[in-house]
C-alpha cells in the first residue's frame, strides 16, 4: 500500500508538470471569448500543438492583427501574442521641389489606412531615387522615416534631399557627312542647358528621326547616345553617332506625270486616255504614298520598303499586276543616292462577276454581300485586291464558325480575267459550309445555390439546338452577373474556354460543361467608415445604397461609390470587405475615403467686344460640407460693364443653400437666391441726346428637390419659385411720347415643375464622348401666388418646355472634339382673360453667348428675333419688344436652335473652337422676313 501511495504521488506530479494551459496577449475579452466557444479544447489543462495551430488560424482570420507568435513560458505554459495591425496614417513629404506631391504620392503608391509593411516603404525609397535619376537628378538622396503615432498608426515621412540636376552641356553628332551632322545639331540646339532626363533623350531621338525621314535619309540610323559626365554629375556630353548618312533622291518612270492632281474626286474616278479609259495615277499620288507617317522609320533596305509602298498603293488602287524594278546609283561625295522605280502598272481590274458554290446552306447573295461588307472600301467598289478577298474570305469562315457551322472553308479560289486588257474578273468560290453543330449537353458542376434549371434560364446557348459559339462568352457574362446580382462577388468560373466545349471527332455534337466556384453569399455584417476626419459617418452611411443584414451585390457598390463621389466632398472612395478572399458570409464592409478641401473660392475677370467693348469680373465663395454633415452653401457676384457705351455696372449677386438628406432619405434640398441688376434693352431712340436704356431689376427664390433615379437620370423638381421682375429705365426718365418705352412695372412669375437630365459623357466639366440631354417643364399660375398670400399679376399663366440634346464625338481623344447642340422649345400663354401673355422676360430669344453666340441680345438690331424700331409699331416682320415686363406672347411661340463646334489644343491647357450657331424663333401672329 505503501509503495502504491508513492506511485500516485509521483504520477499526479508528473502529469501537472506536463499540463500545459494557454494564455493570450493582445486579445480583447471578447475576440478571447468566442475563440473559446469556436475551441472549448483551448480550456482544458492539457493542450496539443494541433489545438494551438486551430487557434492561432482563427486569430488571423480576425483581420485586426498582423502576426501571431506563440512562447512556451518556463512553467510549461503557452502564450499566445497577437501583434495588433499597424496602419499607415499619413505620408508626409519633406525637401521635394522638382517634383510635386502628387506625382511622388503616385509613385509611392501607398494608400493612408493601409497595412504599414516595412519592407514594401523601403522598395518605395528605391522607386522614388530611380525617378529623381530619370528627371536628372543623380545626386538625390532618399530618407525614409517612421514615426510612430501610437499603437496601431505610423506616420511615413520621405525626406529628400534632390541635389543639383544634370543639365545637357553639349551635343555632338558624328557621321562621314559634315553637313548633316551640322544641320543636326542646329536641329538640336534648343535642348542644351535642359535636364538630363529619359524623356529628354527621347525627344531629341524622335526629333533626330523626324528630321532624317523628312530630308530623305531613308537608310541613316542613329546609334547611342554615349554621355560623358563631369565629376559630380552635373553636366553631361552627349555623342549620337550616324551610320549611312546618305540622302535619296527618287526618281519615277511609267507614271503620268503631266496629269494633275485630283482635287475632291473620287480616288477611283476614270480618266480618259487616247487608248481606253483606265485610273491613272499622278506622279504626286505615288510620292505622297511613299511618305513615311510620323514616327514610322525605314527598315535596314530604304528601296526594299519603298518598293513594298508603291506595290502597296497600286494594289488598294485595283492594279493586281502592277510590276516594279528599282535602279540605285551613289554619290559618295554630296553623300546622294538616286533611285529610279520603274513602274508597270497592267490593267485595273474589276470585278465583273461573282460565283458561289459548294454545299452551302443559303442563297450565293449572302455570302457575296458579307464578303463585300467584311474585306475592304476597294472590294465594295467593285474592284479586285488579292489580299482584301483573302480577308473577306477569312472573316466568313469565322462568322461561319461562329455560326455554329465549325467545319466550315473555303475548299477553291478562282479568278479568271477576260478580254485582251484583262481588265475585268470573274471570281467563283467553293465552298463547304459542313454540318451544323449541335449542343448535345450542357452541364453545370458545383453549383449549391441553384439549380441546373435556373442556370440554364440564363445561358443563351441550349441543349438540342445549334452551337454559336458567338452567344457563348455572352451567356458564360450572363451568368456571372447571375450571380453577382445576387451578392455571390467571388463566384468563378474554374475551366477556360477551350475547356468549356468539348466536340466529338466529326465535330457534329458539342457538350458544354462550366464549372463552377460559387463563393459565400456576401451579406452585410457592419460596416467600418475610415478616412472622415470631417465627414460625420453617419453622412456616409446615409450615402450607401445597403445597410446591415442586405445582400452586397457589384451594383450597390458601384451605386453607393459614385454617390460619394458625387458628393464633391470627396476625392475618393473606395468600398471593399474586410473578410475578402475568404469564406465568410457575414463580412465586414469597409468604406474608406479621402476628402477634399470644403471651401472653394474663385475669381475671373475679362473683356469681349459686346457693344464695342465690356468687362466683366466675377467672384465666388463654396464650402461643401458645413460641420461635416455634407450641408453646402454656394455664393457668386458678377459684375459687368459696357464701358465704350453704356457705362452701367450691371450685377448679379446668388446664394445657394443645400441639404443633402430630405426626410431621411437621398432626396437633396436645394434654395436658391438670386439678385440681379442687368440691361435688357438699349433701344435706338434718344432723350436729350442720350439713349434710352431699360434695366430689369430681378429677385428670385427657388425651392428645389433632387433625386438620382439611375446613375445617370437625375430629377429636379422646382416645389416652388418665385421671380419678382422691375423694369425702369437707366436714368429714370419717361417722357409721355415713350411711356411704353420705358415705364416702370414691377410683376410677379411664381412656377412649378420638373427637370429631366439624362448624362452619358465621361466626364461632366470636360466630355470628350458621350451625350447629355435635358427637358425642363415649367408651369406658372397666379394661384401659386396667392396660395403664400402674396399678390398676384393678373394674366400670367403659361407652360413652358425647353429640351437640349448635347453629343461628343472624338476625332483625336483627348484632344481633338467634335461637339454638337440641339435646342428646342415651346411656350404657351393658358389664360384667358384680357389683356393676358407671357412677358417678354420669359419668351424665347436667341443671342449672347450660351445661343447664337455674336449676337446682342439688349440690341434690337441683333436680338433674334428682332425687335421693331418704332413704338408699338403693326409691322408684323418684327417683334415690338417693348418692356422686359410687357405680356407679348398673346397665343404661344417655339424656337430650335443648332450649335456645331470642333474643339482642339493650341498650348497646353489652351485651346480653341470653330463653331456655327443657327436657330430661329417663332410667334403666332407673326410672320417675319428674317426669325
Amino acid at each position: 500500500m505503501r509503495y502504491l501511495h508513492i506511485f500516485l504521488f509521483i504520477l499526479f506530479f508528473s502529469c501537472e508538470a506536463h499540463s500545459q494551459q494557454v494564455l493570450f496577449d493582445g486579445l480583447s475579452p471578447t475576440e478571447t471569448s468566442t475563440l473559446f466557444k469556436q475551441i472549448p479544447s483551448l480550456q482544458k489543462t492539457t493542450v496539443s500543438l494541433s489545438i494551438i495551430d486551430r487557434a492561432i488560424s482563427q486569430i488571423m482570420k480576425i483581420g485586426r492583427f498582423e502576426g501571431v507568435e506563440v512562447i512556451r513560458r518556463n512553467d510549461g505554459k503557452y502564450v499566445i501574442i497577437a501583434s495588433p495591425l499597424r496602419r499607415v496614417r499619413d505620408i508626409l513629404l519633406e525637401g521635394n521641389h522638382a517634383a510635386s506631391d502628387s506625382q511622388l504620392l503616385d509613385i509611392i503608391n501607398i494608400a493612408k489606412k493601409e497595412n504599414f509593411e516595412k519592407r514594401r516603404i523601403l522598395e518605395v525609397g528605391e522607386r522614388l531615387k530611380n525617378f529623381y535619376g530619370e528627371l536628372g537628378f543623380f545626386n538625390a538622396v532618399i530618407e525614409v522615416a517612421f514615426e510612430k503615432v501610437d499603437d496601431s498608426q505610423m506616420d511615413i515621412v520621405f525626406k529628400i534631399t534632390e541635389g543639383l540636376p544634370c543639365k545637357i552641356s553639349k551635343i555632338e553628332f558624328r557621321s562621314a557627312n559634315d553637313d548633316l551632322d551640322k544641320r543636326l545639331t542646329l536641329k538640336t540646339k534648343a535642348n542644351i542647358g535642359k535636364n538630363l532626363t529619359s524623356d529628354q533623350i527621347l525627344r531629341i531621338n524622335q526629333k533626330i528621326t523626324s528630321f532624317l525621314m523628312e530630308k530623305n535619309y531613308f537608310g541613316s540610323e542613329v546609334k547611342g547616345p554615349t554621355t560623358n559626365y563631369n565629376e559630380d554629375k552635373t553636366q553631361a556630353y552627349i555623342i549620337f553617332e550616324v551610320t549611312n548618312p546618305y540622302r535619296y533622291q527618287i526618281f519615277l518612270e511609267g507614271v503620268d506625270s503631266s496629269q494633275p492632281f485630283y482635287a475632291n474626286t473620287d480616288p477611283f474616278k476614270y480618266q480618259k486616255t487616247p487608248n481606253q479609259k483606265r485610273f491613272l495615277p499622278t506622279e504626286g499620288d505615288v510620292r505622297r504614298a511613299l511618305v513615311y507617317s510620323e514616327g514610322e522609320r525605314s527598315g535596314i533596305e530604304p528601296e526594299t520598303d519603298m518598293t513594298n509602298k508603291i506595290r502597296s498603293y497600286y494594289l488598294n488602287k485595283g492594279f493586281p499586276e502592277i510590276k516594279i524594278e528599282s535602279d540605285v546609283s551613289q554619290n559618295d561625295k554630296e553623300f546622294k543616292r538616286n533611285v529610279t522605280f520603274k513602274i508597270s502598272t497592267g490593267p485595273k481590274v474589276s470585278i465583273k462577276q461573282w460565283n458561289i458554290d459548294g454545299r452551302i446552306s443559303r442563297v450565293p447573295r449572302y455570302y457575296i454581300s458579307f464578303i463585300k461588307n467584311n474585306s475592304s472600301e476597294l472590294i465594295q467598289k467593285g474592284y479586285y485586291n488579292r489580299e482584301d478577298l483573302d480577308l473577306g474570305q477569312k472573316n466568313l469562315i469565322t462568322e461561319l464558325r461562329n455560326q455554329g457551322f465549325l467545319m466550315a472553308k473555303i475548299q477553291s479560289t478562282r479568278i479568271e480575267y477576260l478580254g485582251k486588257s484583262k481588265s475585268d474578273a470573274v471570281i467563283t468560290l467553293n465552298l463547304d459550309e459542313g454540318p451544323l453543330t449541335q449542343v448535345r449537353r450542357l452541364e453545370f458542376i458545383g453549383n449549391k445555390s441553384f439549380t441546373d434549371i435556373e442556370l440554364e434560364n440564363e445561358f443563351l446557348i441550349k441543349s438540342n439546338a445549334p452551337l454559336r459559339l458567338q452567344n457563348l462568352e455572352k451567356s458564360i457574362e450572363k451568368l456571372k452577373k447571375f450571380y453577382l446580382d445576387r451578392g455571390f462577388l467571388e463566384m468563378k468560373i474554374l475551366n477556360d474556354e477551350k475547356e468549356i466545349v468539348k466536340y466529338n471527332e466529326k465535330g457534329t455534337h458539342a457538350n458544354i460543361e462550366l464549372k463552377i466556384y460559387e463563393g459565400p453569399q456576401i451579406r452585410v455584417k457592419s460596416i467600418i467608415v475610415e478616412g472622415n476626419n470631417k465627414t460625420k459617418s453617419e453622412v456616409i452611411r446615409k450615402s450607401l445604397n445597403f445597410e446591415d443584414g442586405d445582400i452586397l451585390t457589384p451594383e450597390k457598390i458601384e451605386d453607393s461609390t459614385l454617390y460619394l463621389n458625387r458628393t464633391g466632398i470627396f476625392s475618393r472612395a473606395t468600398i471593399t470587405t474586410l473578410e475578402q478572399g475568404t469564406d465568410v458570409a457575414d463580412r465586414t464592409v469597409i468604406v474608406s475615403v479621402d476628402e477634399r478641401d470644403p471651401g472653394l473660392w474663385r475669381l475671373g475677370v475679362g473683356v469681349n467686344s459686346e457693344r464695342e467693348l465690356t468687362a466683366r469680373a466675377f467672384t465666388g465663395l463654396s464650402y461643401n460640407n458645413l460641420f461635416g454633415t455634407a450641408r453646402g452653401f454656394s455664393s457668386r457676384v458678377d459684375l459687368s460693364s459696357n464701358v465704350a457705351d453704356l457705362n452701367y455696372l450691371e450685377h448679379r449677386v446668388t446664394f445657394g443653400y443645400l441639404e443633402p438628406f430630405m426626410f431621411g432619405t437621398k432626396i437633396k434640398g436645394r434654395v436658391n437666391l438670386t439678385r440681379s441688376d442687368e440691361v435688357f434693352n438699349a433701344y435706338n431712340r434718344q432723350l436729350d441726346g442720350q439713349q434710352l436704356v431699360e434695366i430689369l431689376e430681378r429677385n428670385r427664390i427657388d425651392f428645389l428637390l433632387e433625386s438620382d433615379i439611375t446613375r445617370h437620370l437625375k430629377l429636379t423638381w422646382t416645389a416652388w419659385g418665385l421671380d419678382s421682375r422691375t423694369n425702369r429705365e437707366l436714368k429714370n426718365r419717361c417722357p409721355d411720347n415713350t411711356a411704353s418705352v420705358c415705364s416702370s412695372t414691377t410683376i410677379q412669375i411664381p412656377n412649378i415643375g420638373p427637370v429631366l437630365d439624362l448624362d452619358y459623357r465621361d466626364n461632366p466639366f470636360l466630355p470628350t464622348r458621350g451625350n447629355y440631354s435635358r427637358l425642363g417643364i415649367d408651369y406658372s399660375a397666379p394661384f401659386l401666388v396667392r396660395a403664400i398670400g402674396l399678390d398676384d399679376t393678373p394674366g400670367i399663366e403659361f407652360v413652358k418646355l425647353d429640351g437640349t440634346y448635347r453629343h461628343y464625338f472624338p476625332i483625336i481623344a483627348p484632344r481633338l472634339i467634335w461637339a454638337n447642340e440641339f435646342r428646342s422649345g415651346y411656350l404657351s400663354n393658358l389664360s384667358n382673360i384680357k389683356d393676358s401673355g407671357v412677358p417678354t422676360s420669359h419668351a424665347f430669344f436667341l443671342g449672347s453667348f450660351s445661343t447664337v453666340r455674336g449676337y446682342d441680345f439688349t440690341n434690337d438690331n441683333n436680338r433674334i428675333p428682332k425687335g421693331s424700331n418704332v413704338v408699338n409699331s403693326n409691322d408684323e416682320t418684327r417683334l415690338p419688344v417693348t418692356s422686359a415686363n410687357e405680356k407679348i406672347i398673346k397665343s404661344d411661340s417655339y424656337y430650335y436652335m443648332v450649335k456645331t463646334e470642333l474643339r482642339f489644343p493650341i498650348w497646353g491647357e489652351f485651346g480653341g473652337v470653330i463653331f456655327y450657331d443657327g436657330g430661329a424663333v417663332l410667334v403666332s401672329g407673326y410672320h417675319f422676313q428674317d426669325p
